[in-house]
């Protein structure tokens, strides 16, 4: 595997993915964990994707504040790693989208068992990469205030039983930070239109390392 450098972005609710196509041409990939627009569809999520250039190759998920229409525009871009895979040489990006059904009945939720259901085994022998919305339950990602631990049992499960190198979500804006579950680096890099972001390094031989940034 070569050495990779990935951007990883959240949480844009609606704002110009301009900046990061400009902070993704020295990465080999941006992932995109969600919430693209602000409880918007198609046509929103597809005006915002308009700005991504194309140098870069994207993998995205969409949000509990995307409409789950969003996934079509994802599609149509050919970014979309909701219930499937991407590989880019020795990694596989694997992902899917939404958030945990809540008391909020935001549009792109889903019960657990419908999360895991989308969730995709991993190929044997290739570095793995997790993308979703929501955090794993019970780390230091999914703390929302007042609401303590809100982030999805299936993708921790998942996470246990499939080692993935990296999962990259987002969801919470306040629990923006790094953390491990087991062998797995956990990154929720913040929200996008606070201008939050994370730099992520995949090296062969070593774990993954992460540095949140701000622009």
């Amino acid at each position: 595997m070569a050495a990779m450098r990935i951007l990883a972005i959240s949480d844009i609710h609606g704002r110009s993915l301009g900046p990061a196509a400009d902070l993704a041409r020295d990465a080999d990939l941006l992932i995109i964990a969600g919430d693209i627009t602000h409880f918007g569809g198609k046509t929103e999520a597809l005006r915002s994707l308009e700005a991504l250039t194309g140098q870069t190759p994207v993998c995205a998920v969409f949000g509990n504040c995307d409409h789950k229409e969003v996934a079509l525009a994802l599609e149509e871009r050919g970014i979309s790693v909701h219930g499937r895979s991407a590989a880019f040489g020795e990694v596989v990006v694997t992902g899917v989208s939404g958030a945990p059904s809540s008391p909020f009945g935001t549009p792109g939720e889903y019960d657990e068992d419908e999360l895991r259901a989308l969730l995709v085994p991993p190929p044997v022998g290739r570095t793995i990469v997790l993308v979703t919305h929501a955090p794993a339950f019970g780390t230091a990602l999914d703390i929302a205030p007042a609401a303590g631990h809100i982030g999805s049992h299936a993708i921790r499960d998942y996470i246990l039983a499939m080692r993935p190198a990296l999962h990259v979500c987002g969801h919470v804006h306040e629990a923006a930070g790094i953390d491990r579950l087991e062998g797995t680096l956990l990154v929720n890099p913040g929200p996008f239109f606070e201008g939050r972001y994370a730099e992520i390094d995949l090296v062969p031989g070593k774990p993954p390392t992460a540095v949140l940034k701000r622009r």
